[in-house]
């Protein structure tokens, strides 16, 4: 009679439904978070079951970052699958975390790729601990034996900028995409810093001769174009290409009277600062006089950071200013710049992956002489 009654009990049915039970309540542990209910930073909304808070998400991350912010103030907390991410906006808030708990924060999440691979703690991009100080400084080190903030640095990117601007040239002011072609030029000046010559994988014509002044800006030149460096940098502020960066928290801390558990992991909101209403009069707006002093000398507040704050500002800022002035007084030297169809301006939208790009569009560049 027992053995009729445990078999009524535990039918196949009854199995799968006690097996399905007990998966689901795993999953359910494994997506709550360990410090939920400690005094870690609010969440924008409850989190839904598994997911979390991964819908709010959905979109324009930037966007959807921005109206928690509103909603929840400057430091919040997100449960992605059952991960504990901090979202960290705000200059102030920024440089505390990046800056004052450095040793607590240098890390960067280990992707999937990253595991599967083995390649955590290996190079620049993963490395941890002890051994990303060390892969930093010698990164440094070798910039530098290559010309990094040196005139040789600035003499490769110029002789690059000839090219670029001959290719231009050669489009006879047809809409064109430069996408491909800026892209092709970077290549060529890392190539040329490394080893020695550009590249041939790209469709750029090797250039065969130098314009003489005043046709090409010289690099001593492009420190007193003051204006076109306050447009540079305002550029950058509204649009700049890495808006988002993520660290790893080894060690718990405080910020803001909120506990930052060991374990979670950190958005870095530079757009924050960037286009923060309390250090930028009208953000949205795009103003270079904004980088000018009475004077019309060249500003930079502690709020522009466009390459990063902290230990994992970008190790190639250097060469990135020169490669943005050189090209841009070339460029506003030679043409003016037409969209492709006068009535439809192309969009200012950017599209966030690994960086932020702009959204394809085509320009013509009209010769000044014309």
């Amino acid at each position: 009679m027992l053995f009729g009654v445990l078999s009524a009990m535990f039918t196949p049915w009854t199995l799968a439904a006690s097996a399905l039970t007990l998966l689901v309540y795993y999953a359910w542990t494994k997506t709550r978070l360990k410090h939920e209910g400690s005094n870690i930073p609010p969440f924008p909304a409850p989190a839904k079951p598994f997911l979390g808070h991964s819908l709010l998400l959905k979109g324009d991350i930037l966007d959807n970052l921005a109206w928690m912010r509103k909603k929840t103030g400057d430091i919040y907390s997100l449960n992605l699958f059952g991960q504990h991410w901090i979202v960290v906006n705000g200059y102030e808030n920024l440089k505390e975390v990046l800056v004052k708990h450095a040793d607590k924060t240098q890390d960067r999440p280990l992707s999937l790729a990253s595991k599967v691979l083995k390649e955590d703690n290996h190079g620049l991009i993963t490395s941890t601990g002890r051994n990303f100080k060390e892969q930093r400084m010698i990164t440094n080190t070798i910039l530098r034996d290559f010309g990094m903030g040196k005139n040789i640095m600035a003499e490769k990117v110029a002789l690059e900028v000839q090219t670029f601007i001959e290719t231009l040239e050669s489009y006879e002011e047809k809409p064109t995409d430069v996408h491909q072609i800026v892209s092709a030029a970077v290549c060529n000046i890392i190539c040329s810093i490394l080893v020695g010559h550009r590249s041939r994988r790209k469709c750029l014509r090797k250039s065969k001769r130098m314009l003489e002044p005043p046709a090409r800006p010289p690099s001593q030149t492009c420190p007193k174009l003051r204006y076109l460096t306050a447009v540079i940098r305002e550029t950058q502020r509204l649009a700049g290409v890495s808006p988002l960066g993520t660290r790893a928290v080894s060690q718990s801390f405080e910020l803001q009277g909120y506990l930052i558990p060991e374990g979670s992991q950190l958005f870095i909101n530079l757009n924050s600062a960037l286009h923060d209403q309390s250090s930028w009069e009208n953000p949205l707006q795009f103003r270079p006089e904004r980088f000018l002093d009475a004077n019309g000398d060249v500003l930079k507040p502690g709020e522009f950071l466009p390459f990063g704050l902290g230990r994992h500002n970008c190790v190639g800022e250097a060469l990135a200013r020169t490669e943005l002035d050189l090209f841009l007084a070339s460029m506003f030297q030679r043409f003016r710049f037409e969209p492709e169809n006068p009535t439809q301006l192309p969009p200012l939208k950017g599209v966030l992956t690994i960086n932020l790009s702009p959204q394809t569009f085509k320009v013509k560049f009209v010769g000044r002489n014309k």
